[in-house]
């Protein structure tokens, strides 16, 4: 009898084991599928996240700024010059990259989820089942340059457009995969209509080129 039992219990402990190894390896294969479809989702979230926050930090800055960026003088012949206030440029370039890793830094606002029901691909699971939590770890290199051009905007109008070009690497945390993640925005932060002819001397020049 005791030879019985312990040859069942034997039986009863491989089926066990492979039981066991049989759930490991379907874990395994499972998360081998599904990681490159979080990744992917978890940095289209993170994308947009900062797209979002740094429109926030551009309006938050342009908010607290009081000096027009742009003046244009005209004379008896038109346009005689368009005046930039390179001072006034350079503090929303810098106060929205130092507003931007703020938002990006805060607790409250640096952990957001993807539905599993994203990775599906499908939109009638698009938004549903339980979330996945991703949070940026770190925010590497967060950098700013200025560029302005100027437009047509119909008969003997020109609309000249500055605008904040930022540059956001971070890296973010995903079901236990750390992926890094390069955003790159370009934001009008300046809208000026010029009436009559512009010089072709200021058409041509980037007043910011190479900051």
């Amino acid at each position: 009898m005791s030879g019985r039992r312990s040859g069942r219990g034997a039986r009863i402990g491989m089926i066990i084991i492979f039981a066991l190894l049989s759930a490991l390896i379907l874990l395994i294969l499972i998360e081998s599928r599904l990681s490159p479809l979080i990744a992917a989702q978890a940095e289209s979230r993170a994308k947009l996240f900062v797209s979002e926050s740094a429109a926030r930090a551009v309006a938050e800055t342009l908010g607290q700024e009081t000096s027009a960026a742009v003046r244009v003088v005209y004379g008896s012949g038109g346009v005689s010059s368009i005046e930039t206030d390179a001072a006034a440029v350079n503090r929303v370039r810098s106060e929205t990259v130092k507003r931007l890793c703020a938002i990006l830094t805060d607790p409250s606002t640096c952990e957001f989820s993807v539905p599993v029901g994203n990775l599906v691909g499908s939109s009638l699971f698009s938004g549903r089942g339980f979330d996945i939590k991703v949070r940026i770890i770190s925010v590497g290199d967060v950098s700013a340059s200025v560029s302005s051009r100027f437009e047509s905007a119909g008969i003997n109008q020109t609309v000249h457009r500055i605008y904040l070009s930022l540059n956001v690497n971070i890296n973010i945390l995903a079901a236990s995969k750390l992926v890094p993640v390069r955003t790159d925005e370009e934001i009008l932060v300046s809208e000026t209509v010029i009436v009559g002819e512009v010089p072709s001397a200021y058409v041509t020049a980037d007043c910011f080129s190479g900051r």
